[in-house]
C-alpha cells in the first residue's frame, strides 16, 4: 500500500506527497513519529521529512460494489 499510488503519491512539484485520507482519519495512530515515519520504514524509496503533506480524496466505490 505504501508503495502504490493508492496509498502514497509523490506531488507533481516534488516538496510534497499525497497520503491516502486513512492516514489523515487514523493520524492519531501515528503519534510516534507521524505517518511518514511509519511510512518510510515500510517504503523502497523514503519521503523526505520536510515534504508538504496532503491527502488524497477517498474513492467510495469499492464500497458501493456488489
Amino acid at each position: 500500500f505504501v508503495n502504490s499510488e493508492k496509498g502514497v503519491r509523490m506531488a507533481e512539484e516534488k516538496s510534497g506527497v499525497e497520503l491516502s485520507k486513512i492516514f489523515d482519519w487514523y493520524k492519531d495512530d501515528f503519534k510516534d513519529g507521524g505517518p511518514l515515519q511509519f511510512i518510510n520504514k515500510r517504503r523502497s524509496t523514503a519521503i523526505p521529512a520536510d515534504a508538504k503533506i496532503t491527502y488524497q480524496d477517498y474513492d467510495w466505490a469499492l464500497n458501493d460494489a456488489k
